[in-house]
């Protein structure tokens, strides 16, 4: 019986050890990689300092060009877009920005799957695993998930699902000169079938409270959040947006509306898929909100 005891307690040690010098070795890694995904979440979580700054999912990610709003604007600006993510990421990412500074202005691309659509709130959790001593990134994790909180006291589990990304971040040396921006280069080759019309959105209520937070928090520190629709390939079934608009019109919120614009709808030219601008759309796009950011920031 003692002998098992003190074979548990050694397993456990080591297990213990372990977790300790590899989540080390990561955390190292991590804060010291030369380019990549890691190198871009490691700006915006610790030094980025623009004027403007783009929120949302891919499409805010390939549709926002910040030099074209830094030509355009007396502004600095960076896009802090991230693939298949939307409220509770972002609003992570807010806090981490606003812990540093206030930014004049926030972007945000709404997409409903992501930003109040019912789904996996967990994997939206990722990308702030690596940060979760920063400001305000305990109370998302302890809000989706107590059990997932309590994980974290694991260093290597901070980095488990990103360690390949980490290690190849490390070594390689490139970095995003796009200041965020992530450009599709060129055009669709199957024009896609017209979509049929969508089911109702459930809408989640956590993620309906981050966004509410957040439009609350910028007005308390004289943010000006706007939020748009993006172009689609065809035009956008506004009832899925019906959330938004309601809290933009509670609060009063600009929402840009692009998704029925004829300068994009079945412009081939433009899109690299049904739903994503390539580099030229983006570009037009940029160009074409310009005003609307003006007006917005009353310049």
């Amino acid at each position: 019986m003692k002998r098992l005891i003190y074979k548990t307690l050694l397993f456990i040690v080591i297990i213990m050890l372990a977790d300790f010098s590899i989540g080390n070795l990561l955390t190292y890694m991590q804060k010291n990689v030369k380019g990549g995904g890691v190198h871009d979440r490691n700006y915006i979580a610790n030094n980025a300092t623009e004027d403007i700054l783009i929120f949302g999912s891919s499409r805010a990610l390939h549709h926002y060009v910040p030099q074209i709003i830094e030509d355009s604007l007396p502004f600095s600006c960076y896009n802090c877009g991230a693939e298949a993510n939307g409220a509770i990421l972002m609003y992570g990412r807010y806090r981490q920005l606003t812990s540093r500074y206030t930014p004049k202005a926030i972007i945000y691309d709404i997409m409903p799957d992501y930003d109040y659509g019912i789904n996996d709130n967990l994997k939206y959790l990722s990308h702030l695993k690596d940060y979760y001593s920063h400001p305000g990134v305990r109370e998302i994790f302890n809000a989706v998930d107590k059990k997932e909180a309590i994980k974290m006291h694991s260093k290597l589990y901070r980095h488990n699902s990103k360690i390949i990304s980490i290690a190849s971040n490390f070594i390689l040396s490139r970095k995003n000169m796009h200041k965020g921006y992530m450009p599709l280069e060129g055009t669709m080759e199957i024009i896609p079938e017209k979509p049929s019309a969508n089911e109702p959105l459930h809408t989640d209520s956590l993620k309906i409270a981050f966004l509410e937070r957040l439009i609350k928090e910028c007005k308390q520190k004289e943010i000006k959040l706007i939020f748009t629709i993006s172009p689609s390939y065809y035009e956008t079934d506004m009832s899925q947006f019906a959330p938004i608009k309601e809290l933009c019109n509670r609060y009063g919120t600009a929402l840009l509306d692009y998704g029925s614009s004829p300068m994009f709808i079945e412009k081939r030219e433009y899109f690299k898929d049904s739903t994503h601008l390539n580099h030229e759309g983006a570009s037009l796009f940029t160009s074409a909100i310009i005003h609307e950011i003006k007006k917005a920031l009353a310049l």
